[in-house]
């Protein structure tokens, strides 16, 4: 999904032509520059001549907007605009080349410091002040010039402020901010009455300066909007940004792994592993990654579960990123209270060579068997990339005649047949980079992308690859994948599947099993449809280039236009380019599959300012096509094939996995917490987990709810447009009655709190962006039934992210926009089980009420009846424990239940009679 993601650079707005007439580009843009270096110097009154470092004057809308409104006024900050801001200037800056008032600055060094700061963000603060001159402006200057008149003309000037966040996330609730000495410049400090940053922690704005450090510890997971406000005498700007706290308590690995064979253990129970320094596997000699062991409940490392990582080439996540996939969704918590043993894994190279990869995982599996206590097998779970890369291993090994010890095979979502990315999105980015002055704007951008897309796995992994020689023009038959691909497909036909000792090979997916098109998420539909539409919106004659593009997904058997863009320069068309081909008689995009993270993608659009969405705007394409994740082995000649159901191939023996779990809806990409019931039915009915746990949980662990996910279909709106906005909690609210109580806070120009399983933004609040925040608490009734002892261990459990309210002057608002499309939109998400009435159908009788050994349960049958009884948890994601089911003929009856090795929890004791469901709430302590 990251190669969907970062090919998407073409947001950016430095698009350039990928065919023919670069060159007229190249020349107008020398031709341009000439002209401004024939500027006087003197009439520049700031020295920083805007027009210089800004070809496209949509990057500095929000500026030029205060400065005319006369009012308040906001922009959004990501770091590669802030970057862009600050090199845009350096450009700008009329001094001479020595003397520039912004030093020259390593971004790159800042980014790698920074990464191994994990909890630590570092923060740019940008003041500055410039003329900008509008193409009249600059021809009649330059005719004054040249006929030896007085330049009189005073040219407006407009203040840049630039400020923010240089990193994206942290991996605790307890987070540092320091200013980064070398970027705080402030060209103008007499403008600027006070300078503040608010964390959005409900300390509210703080003063801020050059020697600033801040502690901030956050309460929830999720985004924040990080606000620092410049005050001048009657007005203020505001600069936002946005980062993203991925754990609030960065747990301490048991145990990590390296897969040269040394492991790493700390103290903190006498039962785990030692040290051991065994010898390397030859193919070990460089570091292929490494591995974070958390143990299950038992503290012994006996059960291993292994965790492979998908497609990561620019190694932005690791193994916490990994981790909290399956925290989101409980499947951690099911297998620790297991006692199994969880195991990351983070490739050093997460876009190499696949078979290179699979070489060190087959080292991990080699020392997990080394350093596992017993002789219980090993659950390997491969995501994405991951999955087939998983799979190389363990054919590998089998191959050369080694015990791998591995029960289950788990391939989720992975595209054993290929992944997707439209080939208009790969030609726009090649496009992009062929233009050396338009490259030099965005070079660490450029090379990230690229890194992106042309990484040996992509090339093995792309059902379509569209590649380009150095003179721009594609290298062979695009509409065919990359022969990398073909090679890796064969291998894979040649080694199929694992074999050995009965192992089970399991596929979970987010394709609907089905094999419909259907999802609560904007997608999407119809060949020919525009899947991008992107535009500069602002006035082409303060600009030197505007920019327009559109991607379309593909027309059955006939040409499509699937990429097209213009660049015009001073309001003329300068240069256009698109990329027509007819893919014949199937459509990847439309398929039923595993969706892009569109979130991923509209973090980038945020950052935007130049650009904006047109009618529908982006939307979800999918990545890992239904037939790939299910390695079907039939045969793709149309859409009808490449849609077949799960049943329908499974029924013609054309899947070669034992077992699929899914659900009949597409849902995004490796998000387990979108399929967490299909994860809860795989754990129960392939491992037996929702049994009864196999040991007691620690005593003195915290009893809080799952993690709420709130979601809505935008991420703005615009003030005024009467375009509400409804945030709703995205998971089950409430899967077993009145048991949770969900509340809201939004920080930001205003703050508001609000009640319930919905929370509406209004357009009518002030424009800026805030972080809203959904807080999920046990009720009181709940509270109340837990033991006296244990009530002072019950916690909450939130969330947040950021949303927007543009001001109606905000280009995007123009013409009257109101919401625009956000992450994962439509309705609700719900996880897979019953919603039950707590009143019941009929009466039971369950005591004792709180217990920790027996539980007696007694019940009447009117008629010959199947009786099930079974827990539901409330506070911990375990999933159904059943505890035993019994054919009964009419009568009453009272069944006793061994509850001891149950986890510690507030559970739902239910009694399902032919059908008919009877609940009472029960406390295990």
């Amino acid at each position: 999904k990251k190669v969907v993601t970062l090919s998407l650079l073409l947001l950016h707005g430095f698009l350039i032509a990928q065919n023919t007439g670069h060159t007229d580009i190249e020349e107008m843009i020398n031709a341009y520059e000439a002209k401004l270096d024939s500027i006087d110097k003197k009439t520049i009154k700031t020295k920083y001549l805007l027009n210089k470092g800004f070809m496209f004057a949509g990057t500095l809308e929000d500026y030029f907007e205060y400065a005319e409104s006369g009012e308040d006024a906001f922009t959004k900050i990501g770091r590669s605009k802030f970057r862009r801001i600050y090199n845009g200037l350096r450009k700008s800056d009329l001094k001479s080349k020595n003397n520039k008032r912004l030093p020259k600055y390593d971004f790159r060094a800042l980014r790698l410091e920074y990464k191994e700061k994990r909890n630590t963000i570092p923060l740019g603060i940008i003041q500055a002040k410039g003329e900008f001159l509008d193409s009249i402006q600059i021809e009649n200057h330059l005719e004054k010039v040249a006929n030896g008149l007085p330049i009189e003309e005073e040219y407006k000037k407009y203040f840049i402020f630039s400020a923010g966040a240089l990193k994206k996330k942290a991996y605790s609730g307890d987070v540092t901010f320091e200013v980064v000495p070398g970027l705080f410049h402030l060209q103008n400090p007499n403008s600027i009455k006070s300078l503040e940053i608010d964390f959005a922690d409900g300390r509210g704005f703080l003063p801020l300066d050059e020697n600033s450090s801040f502690s901030v510890q956050y309460e929830s997971t999720g985004e924040k909007a990080i606000a620092i406000r410049f005050k001048q005498k009657r007005r203020t700007f505001t600069s936002y940004s946005t980062i993203k706290i991925v754990t609030l308590n960065q747990e301490q690995p048991d145990m990590s792994f390296n897969i040269n064979g040394n492991v790493s253990s700390n103290a903190k129970s006498a039962n785990k592993i030692a040290s051991t320094t065994s010898s390397p596997r030859s193919s070990s000699s460089v570091s292929g990654g490494s591995a974070k062991v958390f143990l299950g409940c038992d503290l012994i490392f006996d059960q291993p579960v292994i965790v492979i990582e998908g497609f990561d080439p620019v190694n932005e996540d690791d193994e916490d990123d990994l981790r909290r996939n399956y925290r989101n969704s409980a499947v951690e918590q099911d297998f620790r209270a297991n006692g199994h043993d969880m195991v990351y894994f983070n490739f050093q190279d997460g876009g190499a060579d696949m078979n290179i990869n699979a070489s060190h995982v087959e080292d991990l599996i080699e020392l997990v068997n080394r350093e596992k206590q017993g002789n219980q097998d090993i659950i390997i779970i491969g995501e994405s990339m991951g999955g087939i890369v998983a799979r190389l291993a363990i054919r590998g090994m089998e191959m050369q005649g080694e015990t791998h010890n591995i029960s289950h095979y788990i391939s989720f979502d992975a595209p054993h047949k290929g992944a997707n990315v439209p080939l208009g999105f790969q030609a726009f980015l090649h496009g992009a980079n062929r233009i050396q002055p338009v490259r030099n704007l965005a070079e660490e951008d450029f090379d990230e992308a690229l890194a992106q897309i042309t990484a040996p796995a992509a090339k093995q992994l792309l059902l379509q690859y569209y590649e380009v020689n150095g003179l721009g023009n594609p290298i062979g038959d695009e509409r065919a994948p990359h022969p990398n691909f073909i090679a890796m497909q064969n291998e894979l036909d040649r080694i199929g599947f694992p074999s050995q000792g009965g192992i089970r090979n399991l596929a979970i997916v987010n394709g609907a099993l089905n094999g419909s098109a259907a999802s609560n998420r904007v997608r999407a539909t119809t060949p020919g449809e525009r899947i991008l539409d992107l535009e500069d919106t602002y006035d082409a004659w303060l600009a030197l280039l505007k920019f327009e593009g559109k991607v379309r997904t593909n027309h059955f058997n006939r040409s499509t236009q699937l990429m097209h863009f213009e660049i015009k320069g001073i309001g003329i068309r300068l240069n256009s380019a698109e990329l027509n081909l007819d893919l014949g008689n199937v459509n990847y995009d439309l398929g039923a599959g595993g969706l892009v993270d569109d979130e991923l993608v509209l973090e980038e659009i945020e950052d935007i300012d130049d650009l904006r969405l047109v009618g529908n705007g982006f939307r979800n394409f999918s990545f890992v096509p239904l037939f790939s994740s299910l390695a079907s082995t039939r045969n793709i000649t149309n859409q009808t094939e490449l849609n077949r159901s799960y049943a329908f191939l499974d029924n013609r023996g054309q899947i070669p996995f034992d077992e699929a779990f899914g659900r009949n809806e597409n849902t995004e990409h490796i998000n387990a917490a979108d399929i967490a019931g299909q994860w809860n039915d795989l754990l129960r009915l392939e491992l037996g987990l929702n049994t009864v746990t196999t040991c007691n949980q620690i005593p003195t662990m915290n009893i809080a709810p799952p993690t709420p996910r709130s979601n809505a279909p935008f991420f703005y709106t615009c003030q005024n447009s009467g375009g509400d906005v409804t945030f709703f909690v995205a998971d089950d609210p409430d899967p077993f009655g009145n048991q949770y109580v969900h509340s809201w806070k939004a920080s930001g120009p205003r703050t508001l709190t609000g009640n319930g399983n919905t929370f509406t933004m209004r357009s009518t609040l002030p424009a800026g962006v805030y972080t809203v925040r959904l807080t999920r608490s046990f009720s009181t009734e709940t509270i109340e039934d837990l033991p006296s002892n244990s009530r002072n261990r019950v916690r909450s459990s939130s969330s947040s992210r950021a949303f927007s309210v543009l001001t109606s002057s905000n280009r995007i608002c123009s013409g009257g926009g109101g919401p625009g499309p956000g992450p994962g939109g439509g309705i609700p998400l719900t996880i897979n089980l019953e919603d039950f009435d707590m009143e019941g159908k009929g009466e039971i009788v369950v005591w004792p009420n709180p217990t920790n050994e027996i539980i007696n349960v007694s019940y009447k049958v009117g008629e010959e009846s199947e009786v099930s009884v079974s827990l539901l948890s409330i506070n911990g994601g375990y999933g159904a424990i059943s505890l035993g089911s019994k054919s009964r003929l009419p009568g009453e009856y009272t069944d006793s239940f061994d509850v001891g090795q149950v986890a510690v929890g507030v559970y739902v004791l239910v009694v399902d009679i032919n059908g008919d469901g009877m609940e009472k709430k029960i406390i295990i302590n």
